[in-house]
């Protein structure tokens, strides 16, 4: 059973007005076209306006009078439509949202476009476009173009299978197949391919109006393989900012590096079909449903700015983000996720002592208390409020990597290990000498806290070799000394804290 091939005439018509460049950078979305509550669309009580634009009504009932409506994407055939379910204008609902609102819904049916002197007709079967008519042909957008442009006929054949359909009344692809001039995939192929340009071609339309049809009946009739719409979108907006010098990029985003990215509402599931490299994929589904601020986002360096800046030009172009300066009702809980989120990429990134808050000489009661803080600030009851499913995954994934990272520093030839990974034998050798020599002028000035956390730091390092030796010998013997004590230097009123701060800002 031969596919429904397009008729195409044998001359073309004078070409229409060019549809206004694509933006770079599309307006939001309207508000004006969303799903009614209910969900869903609301049936509109077109019939009467409907069948008065078609120039009269029809008799569903009786075979002549529908034989003689003029054809399919023609003004006359407009009585033979179902009554339409929904009516827009591109002025307010872009083509492109227009379509990924259809999409959404799923829809089955035509897409009736009517702008200034010209109409067209769009076929989308669960959403997607296959098949476009209208009563103004556009040259570029006939079959010919795409059979003779791809190299699948030459003219010569062309022309003759134009003239078998004056004498036949066949149409050009039937006669194609028929004859055994093109094979089967390349007549879908090329449908598809026309399908794509002229859904392409629409993209800077601002003007007119549409209604769209139910018509399930399409999904037995067209053969014709569906448009990827998400891809074509895709690669459009991504062509469309390519074009774009650095400057231009930064112009076109320096407003919004103060305000939240986020999600458009209704097309998350959407964003995780899109065809993107793992990073971009990671950034469009994980990263920005978090609602970060755009200068949060590149701060994260999980991309570099000026792919991130372009990544997030072309997900605005297709309607995929969108910027606000208040988050609203999420915000606490959005607030909770980013918390966490930058939490665990501290904690993988960085070193095991500074994952817990530790420095590198820190002694293992230091470490110790680094992490019991960092548990502290992650516990479960601080982000009840919140909990969803992202956030329990992530305070699991910080904790357990926590956990993990204690497991290993509260051993001390682990923690030797991991110190020797990044802190040359030279560096660990010259901040034993340094504490050493400090503790001793401390315990000079009785200083008797700063003393104590300057010998216990250099029994941790120990680095070996004659002045290590001697170091930790004098280190031992001064802790040794009541007054050095552990209860004493508590007794006394000393800040340790603020002591291990001070060494570890003196030892960086």
């Amino acid at each position: 059973e031969a596919p429904v091939p397009e008729s195409a005439p044998t001359a073309p018509a004078p070409p229409a007005a060019a549809p206004a460049p694509p933006a770079a950078f599309a307006p939001p979305p309207q508000a004006g076209f969303a799903p009614p509550p209910q969900g869903g669309y609301a049936p509109q009580q077109q019939g009467a306006a409907q069948q008065s634009v078609a120039g009269g009504a029809v008799d569903l009932s009786d075979a002549r009078q529908i034989a003689a409506a003029a054809g399919p994407g023609t003004p006359g055939a407009l009585a033979l439509l179902p009554e339409a379910t929904v009516h827009g204008d591109f002025g307010t609902s872009s083509w492109r949202d227009t379509l990924l609102h259809l999409q959404i819904e799923q829809v089955t049916g035509i897409l009736v476009i009517r702008a200034l002197r010209e109409m067209r007709w769009c076929y989308l079967v669960e959403g997607a476009p296959v098949h476009f008519l209208g009563d103004q042909p556009h040259p570029g957008e006939f079959l010919a173009d795409v059979l003779i442009g791809e190299g699948h006929v030459t003219r010569e054949i062309w022309n003759e299978t134009l003239r078998s359909q004056g004498l036949t009344g066949m149409m050009p692809g039937e006669i194609l197949l028929g004859s055994g001039a093109i094979k089967p995939q390349i007549f879908r192929d090329a449908m598809r391919a026309r399908a794509e340009r002229i859904t392409q071609n629409l993209m800077g339309m601002n003007f007119g109006k549409f209604t769209f049809h139910p018509y399930e009946e399409l999904k037995k009739i067209f053969p014709f393989d569906r448009v990827e719409l998400l891809s074509l979108l895709l690669g459009h907006s991504r062509k469309a900012i390519s074009r774009l010098l650095d400057e231009d990029i930064y112009k076109q985003t320096e407003d919004f590096f103060k305000q939240h990215i986020r999600l458009t509402p209704g097309r998350e599931e959407m964003v995780s079909r899109l065809e993107l490299s793992e990073a971009e994929k990671h950034l469009a589904t994980v990263v920005i449903p978090a609602g970060w601020q755009l200068a949060e986002m590149i701060s994260l360096k999980e991309m570099e700015e000026r792919t991130l800046l372009r990544l997030v030009l072309v997900l605005k172009a297709m309607g995929m983000v969108e910027f606000v300066q208040q988050e609203g009702s999420s915000s606490k809980r959005n607030r909770a996720e980013r918390f966490l989120y930058e939490t665990l990429g501290d904690v993988n990134r960085r070193n095991a002592f500074e994952a817990v808050r530790s420095h590198w000489s820190s002694s293992v009661e230091e470490v110790e208390a680094g992490y019991e803080r960092m548990k502290h600030d992650c516990r479960r009851e601080r982000f009840e409020p919140y909990m969803d499913d992202r956030i329990e995954e992530l305070l699991g994934q910080v904790h357990a990597k926590l956990d993990e990272t204690w497991s290993r520093l509260k051993v001390a030839t682990t923690r030797k290990e991991i110190r020797n990974e990044f802190v040359e034998m030279g560096q660990l050798r010259m901040a034993s000498e340094l504490l050493f020599s400090q503790a001793e002028m401390a315990r000079y000035k009785n200083d008797n806290g700063l003393a104590r956390v300057c010998y216990v730091r250099v029994l941790e390092l120990d680095p070996g070799g004659p002045d290590g030796a001697e170091n930790v010998a004098g280190s031992k013997r001064a802790l040794a000394e009541p007054e050095l004590s552990g209860e004493a230097v508590a007794a006394s009123g000393a800040d340790i804290k603020e002591l291990q701060r001070r060494l570890d800002a003196t030892l960086r």
